[in-house]
């Protein structure tokens, strides 16, 4: 999970790790929030510690979703884990089984997925004309970003606008985010996404990797910019989520890696999220109510 660079100075977070640091600092978050706590210690759980992992499963997920083996699988996936995980995420945070105030994490992850869909989409017309491709991306990026809003998901706007930054400044062993699509006879206007290669084997449930296809490594520098870049639209009213300027340490050190795994620990990363949730409400009630 934590390796040192060739020169032996540095050291770097595969895959398993990020997901081991998100898990870890979403259960502090929900254990704030599920037992009511005050003061020094909710600041301490939910608003430090909890708000590192949102940006973290940001930037997985965005590389998941130019990895993994089907996109639409890929997307029903974290669609079905939003729906399986939504009266576990009202019962822990809200102690009800159904809140329709404020729909779970996941449910803002799988809009980010069909956003990054949309936006492939227009960008896959090498004949648009540039200047109508670039509106229909910035229309397509509204329109999810107020679908989040409405919905009440998690982070709401602002977690789509932080998906956006790592989908455009996200990248791996090719270059393939840009703004506009291709548009003919005009290089200087040529920033179409190479083609990807979805045909794949193996991939991981959760962020869609691959075992025979890992990420050329970014710099520190690259990987730091785009987190504090998508932290930074998590703040973009008030810094309520300044705790996930945290997160920049950690996917600076990413190493494009995705570590070693079983099977059995990729579920297990994947049902973390619904499970924990169950069992921080199991406790609450048994010693409230007992």
């Amino acid at each position: 999970m934590i390796s040192k660079s060739k020169d032996n100075h540095t050291i770097q977070l595969t895959g398993r790790a990020l997901k081991w640091i998100a898990c870890i600092c979403m259960l502090a978050d929900h254990t704030a929030k599920c037992f009511s706590l005050k003061g020094a210690s909710f600041f301490l759980l939910s608003d430090l510690t909890g708000r590192i992992t949102f940006p973290i499963f940001c930037m997985l997920l965005t590389e998941g979703f130019f990895h993994t083996r089907s996109r639409s699988r890929y997307i029903l996936r974290v669609l079905l884990l939003a729906l399986l995980s939504e009266i576990p995420f009202d019962l822990a945070i809200f102690h009800n089984i159904c809140d329709w105030s404020a729909q779970n994490t996941c449910f803002t992850l799988a809009l980010g997925l069909l956003m990054f869909s949309v936006l492939e989409w227009i960008r896959s017309n090498p004949d648009r004309d540039y200047r109508l491709s670039s509106l229909l991306q910035i229309a397509a990026i509204l329109l999810f970003a107020a679908a989040a809003f409405l919905l009440h998901t998690d982070y709401q706007a602002n977690g789509i606008a932080a998906l956006t930054v790592f989908y455009l400044g996200c990248e791996g062993d090719r270059g393939r985010f840009s703004v506009s699509s291709r548009h003919p006879g005009n290089p200087a206007k040529d920033h179409c996404l190479p083609q990807i290669p979805f045909e794949q084997e193996d991939n991981d449930p959760f962020t869609g990797f691959s075992k025979e296809t890992e990420n050329r490594p970014l710099s520190p520098t690259k990987r730091g910019t785009t987190a504090a870049a998508a932290c930074l639209c998590l703040n973009i009213y008030q810094f309520h989520n300044a705790g996930a300027f945290l997160s920049v340490l950690p996917l600076s050190l990413y190493n494009g890696q995705r570590g070693n795994i079983s099977r059995f620990g990729q579920y297990a990363f994947y049902l973390f999220y619904p499970l924990h949730l169950l069992l921080l409400q199991s406790i609450w009630q048994y010693l409230f109510f007992r």
